[in-house]
């Protein structure tokens, strides 16, 4: 049986180790705006985090391969890759050597998230 110090504990840890955590998405814009400096386009590929849009692309894969260069992933240890049901698997494993290849020191995993509204959905840990 735990304390209630002991619960207390593994709460504040459990909260820092959330606050630490990382979730990026690429989708397709829903409408022209103009949102953190990035000129979005409606069709288009943009990154982001939260309310913040990293970038804006016509590709895919530009827009995943931006929004990963514009994080501190070497400041993480794990990336996950959640790929979305309209991305083929050669695609994001191509993607995810890629990255694996640039950042030795990070484990980047690959999972079919299958989500139909994120291409991608990138969790860094």
């Amino acid at each position: 049986m735990q304390t209630s110090g002991d619960s207390e504990s593994i709460k504040s840890e459990t909260e820092q180790i959330i606050s630490e955590v990382v979730t990026a998405y690429v989708s397709h814009a829903s409408r022209n705006a103009d949102i953190s400096g990035v000129e979005v386009k409606q069709g288009d590929y943009i990154g982001f985090v939260g309310n913040d849009v990293y970038c804006d692309f016509t590709s895919r894969d530009m827009a995943a391969r931006t929004l990963i260069s514009r994080l501190s992933v070497d400041d993480y240890g794990v990336l996950i890759i959640f790929y979305g049901g309209e991305v083929p698997f050669d695609e994001a494993e191509k993607l995810r050597a890629d990255i694996a290849k640039s950042h030795k020191d990070l484990e980047v995993i690959l999972l079919d998230g299958g989500q139909p509204v994120y291409d991608y959905m990138f969790v860094l840990e």
